[in-house]
């Protein structure tokens, strides 16, 4: 036999167990994995083939069919991923990102304007100025943490219809940006340094900008483990 089988060794595959044909045909299967894996792509293919031997009667019958031909021809993956891609190129998907850049740079402004007419002169004490930062890291990380179980827990119950895994990572910085936001307000009333500029600014403003670094940073683990 050929190193691999013909066109006439694959026909002779339908044939039945008892002819004699067919046999050579299987021995080489059992030694060539080229050919074996062959044979299976065609068998897909065939098997792919029967669901259009009755058309569906309704439009929930042709999704439920598309899904059953990308199943059985190992397409889920590449399908869901190229639909993801054409999603993402829409108007609305195309808003929707202006709409999470916006929100993430929300905390940061309203730092910055609460520092500016809050802050007035006076010292930067350091190890203060390190507390601060800490508390409003903490607020952060709380809020990340709150946000990602609800988003993990929205996924599950609903699924990712909207796209809305994708946008974890800025939907999460925004978030933890809002906690540590929050601790600033805190902070302005209860901080002992108040109200001096250069630590309202340093370590509290700070702090809120590298709370939501530090949330785009971790984005893209966050967004696979949702």
């Amino acid at each position: 036999m050929a190193e691999h089988l013909t066109e006439e060794e694959l026909a002779a595959l339908a044939l039945s167990a008892e002819d004699t044909p067919r046999l050579p045909a299987v021995q080489h299967l059992e030694e060539c994995a080229e050919c074996n894996a062959r044979v299976v792509g065609v068998q897909r293919t065939m098997r792919a083939a029967q669901a259009f031997t009755e058309l569906p009667a309704s439009t929930e019958d042709f999704s439920a069919m598309r899904a059953r031909l990308e199943a059985q021809l190992g397409l889920t993956g590449q399908v869901a991923a190229q639909r993801a891609r054409a999603e993402a190129r829409t108007p609305l998907a195309a808003a929707t990102r202006v709409v999470d850049w916006v929100r993430l740079f929300v905390p940061v402004a309203a730092s910055v304007l609460l520092a500016f007419v809050l802050g007035k002169g006076g010292a930067h004490p350091p190890a203060l100025g390190l507390e601060c930062a800490a508390i409003e890291l903490g607020a952060g990380a709380l809020f990340a943490a709150g946000g990602y179980l609800l988003l993990r827990e929205r996924l599950r119950a609903q699924g990712d219809a909207d796209g809305l895994r994708a946008r974890a990572p800025l939907l999460l910085a925004s978030v933890a940006g809002t906690g540590a936001l929050l601790a600033q307000v805190w902070l302005h009333e209860h901080c002992p340094a108040e109200p001096a500029s250069t630590h309202a600014f340093v370590s509290h403003t700070g702090a809120v900008i590298l709370v939501l670094v530090l949330g785009l940073l971790m984005g893209p683990k966050a967004r696979r483990a949702v």
